[in-house]
């Protein structure tokens, strides 16, 4: 083990795999609007190019970073996932599943070794913050020129599910509210730039409502709930005028909703009530009817991707999608990676506690209607969550953005 020493001018390298890392950032959000034929995602082919730069800085650099428990979580997690093809009925969809997870887990990984200072990670976050304006002038557009579902009049991305982009935009909220409220990012932030962010809040909520996710609404509700806690750090007159900023943020974006999507989120008690949820709770119910069939099923799952195989949809739901196809092991596994984020987050400053929590609570409530354990989403915030806590640990300088003396692991031809 060596200690790293003072920070050193950046090679080449390591400058295009940060730039590559940052772009890939700046995609997710909007990751599936460009498709190439033949290559795949835009979020695809510049993740592939960030993974290989990634492995070249870390080759050309000599070590890798000491690995947390969220680290070996999940190199466990896609392990056992990708074992699950020996059991599975379906090869083909347990294959396609555990590589996706293979290479997030690639990408998530070379996103830990490659943002090594605060104004990286600052730049992450001001990368997805833009990213996610591209996503509400995606769904504002479509919805604008009719480009809607007939039904029920919901707007999206192209090739996106509208609750995808709803988690999306809702995530994008406690992000943006960091970069405009934090007073110790100060120097880095001009007040134009601040009010950009502040001014995602209410599009983000825009968005939200143009696609008339009613899951995607509620997991706003973290973010709401955390502002509060946020405002300790200004002065009591900053303190107001941001609340009334937000306050009539949401309440413009409120009354520029489309009455359609209140007819949805306003039908949300009788889903509830009937047990239907858009047609879920059958497709929940032949879900458990497919754990409880063996106890092979019960203990080891039935394999990556076949609750899509057997079934023939996805579960919309990650919890039991995770406890179908790994069984209570593949459950268990998911529920440590869940206990480790939370211990990580213990050992950080509370304000990146904070947002890390609003973040996650988001996440968990998407989680029960979408299917998640596969998206390059989940495994990015993970990752720059890693990093965030890494860089601020309880006790160091909120307002240095320099980089953090790290403990490094040789690698060894």
């Amino acid at each position: 083990m060596v200690a790293a020493g003072s920070p050193q001018q950046l090679s080449t390298l390591e400058i295009a795999s940060k730039a590559m890392v940052l772009l890939y950032v700046f995609v997710i959000p909007w990751e599936r609007l460009v498709i190439v034929p033949g290559l795949g995602s835009g979020s695809k082919i510049i993740g592939t190019v960030a993974i290989g730069l990634g492995v070249l800085t870390v080759l050309s650099r000599g070590t890798m970073r000491q690995l947390n428990a969220v680290h070996i979580m999940l190199y466990f997690l896609t392990a056992y996932f990708a074992l699950s093809i020996l059991w599975a009925q379906s090869l083909l969809f347990a294959g396609v599943r555990s590589w996706t997870m293979i290479v997030n887990l690639a990408m998530a990984i070379v996103i830990t070794e490659t943002l090594s200072t605060r104004q990286d990670l600052l730049w992450s976050f001001r990368s997805y913050v833009l990213g996610s304006y591209v996503s509400v002038f995606g769904v504002s557009f479509r919805y604008l020129s009719g480009n809607v579902t007939t039904f029920q009049r919901r707007a999206t991305l192209a090739n996106t599910n509208e609750n995808t982009v709803a988690l999306i935009l809702a995530i994008g909220m406690p992000i943006a509210w960091y970069l405009a409220t934090n007073s110790s990012l100060s120097q880095s932030i001009g007040r134009l730039e601040r009010a950009l962010y502040f001014a995602f809040i209410p599009a983000g909520f825009i968005g939200v409502l143009f696609t008339a996710s009613r899951g995607g609404l509620l997991s706003t509700l973290p973010f709401l709930l955390s502002i509060p806690f946020t405002l300790r750090s200004i002065s009591r007159r900053q303190r107001g005028l941001v609340t009334a900023a937000l306050v009539g943020g949401v309440a413009l974006s409120a009354f520029l909703a489309p009455s359609s999507s209140w007819r949805r989120i306003g039908q949300t008690q009788d889903q509830i009530s009937s047990g239907n949820l858009s047609s879920r709770g059958e497709l929940w119910a032949e879900g458990v009817s497919l754990w409880l069939d063996s106890p092979m099923n019960m203990v080891l799952g039935i394999g990556s991707g076949n609750y899509q195989f057997i079934i023939g949809k996805v579960s919309h739901n990650t919890p039991l999608s995770v406890l179908v196809e790994g069984g209570v092991i593949g459950l268990g596994l998911f529920g440590l990676l869940g206990w480790a984020i939370l211990r990580d987050l213990r050992s950080a400053q509370q304000v990146t506690s904070r947002i890390w929590t609003a973040i996650f609570a988001i996440w968990t409530i998407s989680s029960l209607s979408l299917t998640l354990q596969w998206h390059k989403l989940s495994w990015t915030i993970v990752a720059l969550a890693i990093v965030h806590v890494r860089l601020t640990p309880r006790g160091s300088n909120p307002t240095s953005l320099s980089r953090t003396p790290e403990t490094k692991v040789v690698v060894r031809a």
